[in-house]
């Protein structure tokens, strides 16, 4: 769940664009029997591999961004609400899911992982801010790396721990603590890195990687595309007004809850893409999936943006299904102004 108190419009249009790949990439999934399109020949499951290669990256990184404002400070139970308020929708929908399509119970494991990602920052820039006030952010950055690769080792070893659990989410922590140091050291990170050079040098790479299949360095890949992308949002906000992403980027949990109920097997589409495709090779491949995922995944979007605003107008189903614990505090409010009445007539 991305969560900002002050907007920035390259971050929203940044999200737009992650959610928009999220949401592309689950489209073209589908399109080849329930996810197999990790199977296929690379001249048909060429946009897929692509998106998948840096889309939840891209989205953990920006979650890591919006984790934490330095100017700002946060008390433990601010935290504490907003981790409970990742693990009521990964409870709630992803049983909802499960009875929706079956698959796997964890369909939700994003909010998990954050929900695991943000307990384990926040507790370590909590410690070692209180033994080094200059290099908290950098240290923690370190110990919070290590600590889930140890996490990660510890329970692949585990059988049982590994089957429930899970270790692949755990890759992703890299991703969210370099988006924690980004905000954390925002300008000068983006002196060095949101420039015109650096755009055309990570444009090309990834350019690079979408024609040759490079993925033989799945981490400097997905870091490099996520900068080449955060330069392209920082860009589309400077020089283009971009309702529309940055409408999306601000609805990103919405989006993605949502979303999934809306994926389904398609599969003539698929084996019609994946006969053009042999035939056309990777330019046919790409132009037709984009052609036809694009508008299914805008529509798709759209539909969860009115869905999701529906949800937030009814308190109950805000705070079951998206998480929204304003409805908790709002009742709370209420039951103690009541008692303070019934007090006050009394006497």
């Amino acid at each position: 769940m991305l969560v900002m108190t002050e907007r920035n419009t390259s971050i929203d249009i940044s999200k737009g664009i992650a959610i928009y790949a999220v949401v592309i990439g689950h489209v073209i999934a589908w399109f080849f029997k329930d996810f197999n399109a990790a199977n296929l020949p690379y001249e048909v499951s060429v946009l897929w591999k692509t998106i998948y290669s840096f889309h939840m990256p891209f989205f953990i990184f920006l979650s890591g961004y919006v984790f934490m404002n330095p100017a700002k400070k946060y008390s433990t139970k601010y935290m504490f609400k907003r981790i409970v308020s990742y693990l009521i929708p990964f409870v709630t929908m992803g049983f909802l899911l499960y009875y929706w399509r079956g698959g796997r119970i964890d369909n939700y494991w994003y909010f998990r992982t954050l929900a695991e990602f943000s307990l384990t920052m926040y507790l370590l820039v909590f410690i070692i801010s209180k033994i080094s006030n200059r290099y908290f952010p950098i240290i923690s950055f370190l110990l919070f790396v290590c600590f889930m690769k140890l996490c990660q080792k510890i329970i692949s070893e585990n059988g049982i721990l590994a089957d429930v659990l899970g270790t692949s989410h755990l890759q992703l922590s890299i991703y969210f603590g370099l988006g924690y140091l980004f905000r954390i050291y925002k300008s000068h990170v983006e002196k060095l890195l949101i420039n015109q050079y650096v755009m055309f040098m990570s444009m090309l790479f990834t350019f690079f990687c979408i024609v040759t299949g490079f993925d033989q360095q799945p981490i400097i890949k997905a870091t490099v595309m996520i900068v080449f992308f955060m330069n392209l949002s920082h860009v589309l906000a400077n020089m283009f007004t971009c309702r529309h992403l940055n409408n999306v980027g601000q609805h990103t949990l919405g989006i993605y809850i949502i979303h999934f109920f809306f994926t389904f097997k398609i599969y003539d589409i698929g084996n019609w893409i994946f006969n053009i495709s042999l035939q056309g090779g990777v330019t046919s491949s790409l132009i037709i999936q984009m052609c036809i995922a694009l508008p299914i995944s805008m529509f798709i979007v759209k539909a969860s943006i009115l869905i999701e605003k529906i949800l937030r107008e009814i308190p109950f189903f805000s705070f079951v299904l998206l998480g929204n614990l304003n409805f908790i505090s709002t009742n709370t409010h209420n039951y103690r102004t009541l008692i303070v009445k019934k007090i006050w007539r009394k006497k």
